[in-house]
């Protein structure tokens, strides 16, 4: 038996953004509906103040200061928060062995999905924009940060949206009343989802759907997910097919060319900024993947398209919905 449910909408990201509670009680108490109301609007507000502050657009933000003054030595001032994003995504770099790297988003300048007529970018390009992408041009003393090269950038998009996810969790935990603590939460920020309690009136959590990276606005398999988030990284959102080859927007950042082993990798795990990582992180080293991946302990599954049909690769930690 289902709970009651009630969703809430925004856009953020780039993307939809939708929270989702239920209750039992909801369709017989309606002060619980403004309460969730009162919630969503402050996740709502969490997550345009994630999107504003680390945008690399906002002229006044710390990222777009940094970048512009990249080369020059001078030093943009940041606050606990981005450090902290910053000491973070350092980690990352190094337990990737630097595949996971915020000066990767430059690498968008000559990569484009877009096109009518596909093309690969110059090699010469390649080469120059390659060279921009290191995590050791961020130097980093105290609460100051520059980049060391010229025309090298610093660019959250890779989590600020999991990072988001995560906040938002957080509110809802601090702020939802004591005889609502049975609320059952979802959210999901454009895929990057992290669900709390049961949809149901059982102990299972919320079925939640992983796209078909073949015609990706239909589902190959649902799992179960509780007091967890899931993400999933793939090549099928953003992409293009040339002369046979297909080229997605997860870029290896050693040689700035597209991925092309996996067409999509989902891990759940304790929050969304974690899954999004590994789940990255997993695309990112192709045929080692799923050594990475048994590593880290954690429910994981892998899909390959071979010979038009797809192949699944998950581990016993990964609770399939039973039909």
């Amino acid at each position: 038996m289902y709970k009651n449910k009630i969703k809430y909408h925004f856009n953020c990201f780039g993307t939809l953004c939708e929270i989702s509670f239920a209750h039992e009680l909801l369709s017989i108490d309606l002060n619980i509906e403004s309460i969730y109301q009162n919630l969503a609007q402050l996740m709502k507000i969490e997550a345009i103040r994630i999107q504003e502050k680390f945008s690399r657009y906002n002229q006044s933000g710390f990222v777009y200061d940094v970048n512009k003054l990249a080369g020059t030595g001078t030093w943009s001032e940041a606050d606990e928060e981005t450090i902290e994003l910053l000491k973070y995504a350092q980690n990352l770099y190094e337990i990737s062995d630097g595949l996971f790297d915020v000066t990767s988003g430059v690498l968008r300048k000559i990569w484009n999905f877009k096109l009518k007529e596909p093309a690969l970018p110059h090699q010469e390009l390649v080469n120059t924009y390659k060279s921009l992408v290191n995590f050791n041009h961020i130097n980093i003393e105290g609460n100051k940060v520059r980049l060391q090269k010229s025309h090298a950038e610093i660019d959250f998009g890779g989590f600020g949206k999991e990072y988001a996810v995560d906040r938002c969790v957080d509110i809802f935990i601090k702020n939802i009343p004591e005889y609502l603590q049975n609320t059952a939460l979802c959210l999901n920020f454009g895929g990057d989802i992290f669900c709390i309690g049961n949809h149901q009136n059982d102990k299972k959590g919320w079925a939640i759907a992983v796209a078909n990276p073949i015609v990706p606005v239909n589902a190959c398999i649902s799992v179960m997910v509780n007091q967890q988030a899931i993400t999933t990284s793939g090549d099928y959102e953003r992409s293009f097919v040339l002369n046979g080859k297909k080229y997605g927007h997860i870029l290896n950042p050693k040689t700035a060319y597209p991925v092309d082993y996996w067409s999509s990798i989902s891990v759940i795990s304790s929050s969304c900024l974690a899954s999004g990582a590994i789940s990255t992180i997993a695309m990112l080293k192709e045929d080692k993947a799923l050594d990475f991946l048994e590593e880290q302990n954690i429910p994981y599954l892998a899909i390959k398209i071979k010979k038009g049909q797809l192949k699944f690769y998950k581990n016993k930690k990964w609770l399939q919905k039973e039909k």
